[in-house]
């Protein structure tokens, strides 16, 4: 007899991602209340939502993010309508230096089994700094001006320039492309143009600003060239040459000025709507054409000098403050979209046997893409649970076992105040009664929405993790004891004590806030990358779902701990506590703290157990990475210790065996549940006994059977403590024979 439930790891996130993807909320807003608890809408929910792997998740739901210029200000948003609206340029966030160095310093992190501070994230930060954006922008000037230079030299010797003219249409074509994805990376090369610019001024100005002897012949006449690389380069003229030197050395012909022309021409035939916009059309030219003035630096007195240092400084600071205002808004709205594809992809590393980007998952994770809130919406909530019940409850084999519920705020988000200005008293509070902001669809996921919907897939049989707070205070390195006690505390005020309901903390730390400099020296603007953290509630879906995979658990050193031999041994009393598991099954993060936590704080959590923690706390052997310290559910047991995440695992499982599959008739249940499953799984613990297995179903002297003999409840006999299953109403054989 082959397993009877073949998958207890199928799980759902509720998360938004991309608002032009399918979406949870959609689907049942646009389906029949009837409809949605039935097999072929819930194909269809898996057809549109749900992915395998990390890479289909991207291709499915990656947003788009989008660059605008206004006023100029750069700005940064996922919404397309307004993106339209002031010429929005899309940009892939896959493909962002930002994405790929957290992505990066997550998995160099995670093998460097270092703490946080002690890890070097230096060369990882470099990937931020202007300096690629520059060598890109003026290998494509340098490589156009050449090939300009090569056409009128062919066309002048009485050759064909036809190969030079190809190669300059393909070079205008690149480039009008690149700053056409965005114009800000142009920036840092206008700013190093500038820069070298203000030194050879400079190098003909003592400290006092006046004019060097020495430096005269030097300040005399010259012109603007690019070097090897594409730089700027001041060439002086010779002193024996009183003739004005062309902008590039280029016999008769002004090439600086044909591309001028040809960059102009190109901006207005491909931006016809950005024409009126100067800014980005001059930093457009005089990034590619910056040698179309001549510039010539003849017969400068001091004063003229030091007008033109000014002009340049104030040309510098301009570029500066835009580029890093521009930064700086693009990385805090690309840090809130980079935590949650962060934290999908914590989930899958961690959820699959290699934790490649295209490992699969085969059981699947269905993404709602929409906000949780909507779930509660009066409109909508009916239907939401109607569904998760099906998924969750009425189904066996293809039950849903585990949810994700991310970024839980423990209270609303005061409205934002900046300076005194902003207070204006003539501003209605737009007051709304106390239900209807609680279940506004459009309001951030507050404890008060996250309870409802933990109440709900409580209801459903969905495990589901979640976790308060997803900032500093709730890591690893300023965890508290009271902050521990009085977060209990607040689950057990709000009636938060649900067994499907796992809080997973402390957050992770994939970087600290950062400032990175811009031009290089420590006085000019800087970026600031703010801290990105991944919320725990993501690596702890991600171990529970793998904790019932054979492939991971082999993955990870525990083959010679299964039992293979047997059928319907699942893994669903795999203890995430047990000293085999919890040193084999380990998380991809390092241990982010140098020193252990105080016992204060390991008091607050092992004397009731609470919550579902990691730590990183060494134990007898060094480790690398944190481990799971408690795999506990918000629901007490009788002793006042949180119940083991296992134990409503194995409730839920002989739920799906007697209700889904043995439709509650007693008869069946008494003969293939009683008799055959749990016999075979007594027998297992006694043939095991002397050597525990990590998937042993029971173990020696517990039972699953009939709570009285001639009751219609089952009972799971723990050692040492017992679960009434009193949510299945049996059918006995006697009523079933009154139906006939």
């Amino acid at each position: 007899m082959a397993d009877i439930i073949k998958s207890t790891s199928q799980a759902i996130l509720f998360e938004q991602f991309n608002d032009k993807a399918p979406s949870l909320n959609t689907m049942l807003d646009t389906t029949e209340e009837e409809k949605v608890e039935t097999a072929d809408f819930a194909l269809e929910v898996k057809e549109q939502l749900q992915v395998t792997s990390f890479k289909e998740f991207l291709n499915k739901f990656a947003p788009t993010i989008y660059e605008m210029c206004i006023n100029g200000k750069f700005v940064y948003t996922t919404d397309e309508v307004n993106a339209r609206k002031y010429g929005g340029v899309p940009k892939n966030v896959i493909d962002n230096t930002y994405y790929q160095m957290l992505a990066n310093m997550y998995k160099q992190k995670g093998q460097s089994g270092q703490s946080n501070y002690e890890f070097d994230d230096k060369d990882l930060l470099n990937m931020l700094s202007p300096e690629r954006e520059v060598k890109e922008a003026a290998r494509l000037r340098k490589n156009l001006q050449y090939v300009t230079e090569k056409f009128h030299e062919a066309r002048d010797n009485g050759e064909n320039p036809r190969e030079y003219w190809d190669k300059i249409y393909s070079y205008r074509k690149e480039i009008t492309e690149k700053y056409s994805q965005s114009v800000i990376a142009l920036l840092p090369l206008a700013i190093d143009d500038v820069t070298k610019k203000l030194d050879v001024l400079q190098a003909g100005t003592s400290t006092d600003g006046h004019l060097q002897e020495e430096a005269v012949p030097q300040l005399t006449s010259g012109h603007w060239t690019f070097d090897t690389q594409g730089g700027m380069q001041f060439l002086p003229a010779s002193s024996s040459d009183t003739t004005e030197v062309l902008p590039l050395a280029s016999s008769q012909h002004n090439v600086g000025e044909d591309i001028y022309q040809m960059i102009e021409a190109d901006y207005r035939e491909y931006h016809p709507g950005q024409d009126e916009n100067p800014f980005i059309k001059d930093l457009v030219l005089a990034a590619y054409s910056p040698t179309a003035v001549n510039n010539p630096l003849q017969h400068l007195k001091a004063d003229e000098v030091q007008q033109a240092i000014g002009v340049l400084e104030t040309q510098k600071k301009q570029y500066e403050d835009v580029y890093s205002d521009a930064k700086n808004e693009f990385i805090k709205e690309l840090s809130k979209i980079i935590e949650k594809l962060m934290g999908v992809m914590v989930f899958f590393d961690h959820a699959t046997a290699t934790g490649s980007e295209t490992d699969t998952l085969e059981s699947g994770l269905i993404i709602t893409n929409c906000k949780p809130a909507d779930f509660v919406d009066g409109r909508l909530n009916a239907k939401f649970k109607k569904y998760i019940n099906y998924i969750g409850r009425d189904l066996g084999n293809d039950k849903c076992w585990f949810g994700i519920l991310p970024s839980v705020k423990d209270k609303a988000e005061s409205a934002p105040v900046t300076k005194e200005d902003d207070f204006d008293f003539s501003q209605s509070i737009n007051i709304q009664p106390d239900e209807q902001k609680k279940t506004k669809s459009g309001d951030a996921l507050t404890l008060d929405v996250a309870a409802v919907l933990l109440k709900d897939l409580n209801e459903a049989h969905i495990m589901t993790t979640f976790n308060l707070n997803q900032g500093p205070e709730n890591t690893f390195s300023q965890i508290t004891a009271s902050y521990i006690q009085d977060t209990a505390r607040m689950f057990e005020s709000r009636g938060i004590n649900y067994p499907h309901a796992v809080y997973a903390y402390p957050n992770f730390t994939l970087m600290r806030e950062r400032y990175i400099s811009i031009t290089g020296d420590t006085e000019g603007s800087k970026l600031t990358v703010p801290a990105i953290y991944i919320d725990a509630a993501y690596p702890a879906a991600g171990m529970l779902v793998a904790s019932q995979q054979l492939q991971c658990l082999k993955k990870r050193g525990l083959g010679n701990f299964i039992i293979t031999d047997r059928d319907n041994m699942n893994f669903i009393r795999l203890d995430l506590e047990d000293k085999v598991v919890q040193d084999h099954l380990k998380t991809k993060f390092n241990r982010e703290n140098v020193t252990a936590w105080s016992q204060s704080v390991f008091n607050a959590i092992t004397d009731s157990m609470f919550g579902f923690s990691f730590c990183g706390d060494e134990t007898a052997e060094k480790t690398q990475n944190t481990y799971v310290l408690t795999a506990r559910t918000l629901a007490k047991m009788e002793n006042q210790k949180y119940k083991p995440v296992y134990r409503v695992l194995m409730e839920d499982f002989i739920y799906a065996l007697a209700v889904p599959i043995f439709k509650k008739k007693r008869e069946d249940i008494d003969a293939k549940l009683i008799r055959e499953i749990v016999e075979n799984w007594k027998d297992a613990a006694k043939r095991y006994a002397e050597n525990p297995q990590i998937n042993l179903v029971l173990k020696k002297g517990e039972n699953v059977g009939w709570s009285e003999p001639n009751s219609n409840q089952l009972k799971i006999t723990f050692n040492g403590d017992s679960e009434v299953l009193d949510n299945i109403d049996i059918i006995s054989d006697d009523s079933a024979d009154q139906t006939k």
